[in-house]
């Protein structure tokens, strides 16, 4: 079980968070509950209880993810039998959780909730500041509203989504959250959300966003507005490509660490770092939801700021101590084989031409081979000495020779030990270092 370990802070004041429920409506977004609120069959239900979702109807049945929900009152935990990972549960109308609760997907495939086009998927109407509700491990997609915002979840009161997918919703207000209470967003993706009118973003922070290794992209008009009001905490994601701008204003905008976006909006230069992510396409990367992978290219990779307490990122891929950006931790590296040749090793002169081969994992990236010679003569005296070559490798062995010139003395035919490191390469190429005995021969011999 993969535990949440980030908890939503509290808004404190309640005239400001009646204030930002009138933002939301000003938002377009006046529909009621469109779902009923069924009363718990099991009043003695308790704190961190688990019900289990044991088929994936979209309606009342027992055993749906709707029942579940209707049995809660207050903190259980929601989880899924383990045939149904990977499962889409197509709602017939919004589900509304008036309890709150943790739906925690299973972390390996997840568990996709669809609102089928017929209407918001979430409605998070509990109205008390406390406690908080929790999405784990899910994917929430097929919302569509003719009128208002949050096509994916609306949150009246505080809301924390980790490892999860908002993504193909689609709304004339913001179209993936309408946080009316405050949101939490961890190791999440937001992407192709799609609003009918222009100059609303995907995600509406009306009473505070705190926002952590995620990636916001892609998204039609906006990745995410901040009222005068509110605020946003910004740590290590990447807010880019989302249509006329990322984020509605930087100045409610408080920078943690390092973020990307390919714009100014969301603070420029000197706290931001300005440039394409490269994002691959939305797709499944492996994890419970899917993901928007960077290659070894992107400015991302290895460029965040790593949080001691998000030791994976949203696939529950372990991140390393150079963490990227974003919600995906690339593990696209290049691995590099090197080998050094026996014999013949020629001397020129008193230097000495080494000669190996080297094989990497893919093509293209250029690096250098440092090679280092060690030769101890008969009156026990040592030759040292080093030399460089640069190259360009390839998927298929490829010859390299290096010039070893003595530090001082002189090489001469016989046995040395010789050394090739990598040198200078990418960051994504994993060093190398081979050592081996070899024979040094003067020419035509």
């Amino acid at each position: 079980m993969h535990r949440s370990t980030w908890r939503a802070s509290r808004w404190p004041l309640a005239a400001v968070l009646s204030s930002l429920i009138t933002l939301g409506a000003c938002a377009g977004d006046e529909q009621p509950i469109t779902a009923p609120t069924a009363q718990p069959k099991t009043p003695n239900l308790a704190v961190g209880d688990v019900i289990t979702v044991t088929n994936s109807k979209g309606g009342m049945d027992a055993g749906s993810l709707r029942w579940a929900v209707a049995q809660a009152t207050g903190g259980e935990i929601i989880r899924f039998d383990a045939r149904l990972a990977g499962t889409t549960i197509p709602l017939d109308t919004t589900l509304v959780i008036t309890n709150p609760v943790t739906i925690e997907g299973p972390a390996d495939k997840g568990v996709t909730i669809s609102g089928g086009g017929r209407g918001r998927v979430i409605d998070v109407a509990t109205m008390t500041s406390q406690p908080v509700t929790k999405l784990l491990n899910v994917s929430i997609t097929g919302g569509k509203l003719a009128l208002g915002g949050g096509a994916g979840i609306r949150n009246s009161s505080p809301l924390v989504l980790e490892h999860s997918t908002v993504w193909g919703n689609e709304a004339p207000g913001s179209t993936a959250l309408l946080g009316i209470g405050e949101l939490t967003i961890v190791n999440s993706t937001i992407s192709g959300n799609t609003t009918t009118l222009g100059g609303y973003a995907a995600i509406a922070a009306n009473a505070g966003l705190t926002l952590v290794s995620s990636t916001v992209a892609y998204n039609s008009q906006g990745g995410i507005s901040v009222p005068f009001l509110s605020w946003a905490t910004l740590q290590s994601s990447i807010i880019a490509n989302n249509g006329s701008g990322n984020c509605s204003s930087d100045e409610n905008i408080t920078i943690m660490g390092r973020n990307l976006s390919n714009d100014l909006s969301c603070g420029d230069s000197t706290v931001t770092l300005i440039a394409d992510a490269k994002l691959q396409p939305l797709r499944d990367n492996g994890g419970p939801s899917m993901t928007h992978a960077i290659a070894p290219e992107s400015p991302a990779f290895n460029a965040g700021s790593c949080n001691p307490t998000l030791t994976v990122d949203q696939r529950y891929q372990p991140r390393d101590e150079r963490c990227d950006i974003g919600a995906f931790e690339s593990t696209d590296r290049t691995t590099v084989t090197l080998t050094i040749d026996r014999s013949p090793n020629f001397l020129s002169g008193t230097s000495a031409r080494v000669t190996g081969t080297v094989t990497c994992s893919r093509g293209g990236d250029q690096f250098n081979v440092l090679v280092q010679l060690e030769q101890r003569g008969p009156d026990k005296t040592v030759v040292q000495g080093s030399g460089m070559t640069n190259l360009s490798c390839t998927t298929t062995a490829q010859t390299w020779t290096a010039l070893v010139v003595p530090s001082s003395g002189a090489f001469t035919s016989g046995g040395a030990t010789a050394t090739a490191t990598t040198q200078q390469a990418p960051t994504w190429v994993t060093p190398e270092t081979t050592s081996r005995s070899i024979k040094l021969v003067q020419p035509g011999i």
